[in-house]
């Protein structure tokens, strides 16, 4: 498992309204309200084209433009909750969430394995 996966807890999904309003923890940070950070992003009054492109060659500019965002893994853990299959969010397309989403499936199904294992 890569660093940039071990620092983010996977969020509830989207269509799990009641945890809606509580404080998640997203890897060291905390983010007790979703308008708070989209506040302070870098892309704050850019362009909404510019996080959409028609594919994901044309995604660097946005990709730039989150690259040391104070934001992005917060940007990044809302689209992976929220299930957004287009645009960049937290320096990521569509596809890149979707295999990271697949990668940290993977590394629960391991984990819960070594522990079914050392627990016999």
């Amino acid at each position: 498992m890569s660093t940039l996966d071990s620092n983010y807890k996977e969020l509830p999904r989207s269509d799990d309204r009641s945890k809606a309003g509580k404080i998640v923890e997203i890897g060291q940070a905390i983010c007790p309200d979703v308008n708070d950070w989209q506040k302070r992003a870098a892309c704050l009054g850019v362009a909404t084209e510019v996080f959409f492109p028609s594919d994901d060659e044309t995604a660097e500019d946005a990709k730039l433009i989150c690259f040391g965002c104070p934001v992005e893994r917060q940007c990044l853990e809302h689209a992976i909750h929220a299930r957004e299959e287009e645009g960049v969010w937290g320096g990521a397309t569509g596809a890149e969430r979707r295999s990271l989403i697949r990668r940290r499936r993977r590394a629960k199904t391991k984990q819960r394995k070594l522990r079914s294992v050392l627990s016999n």
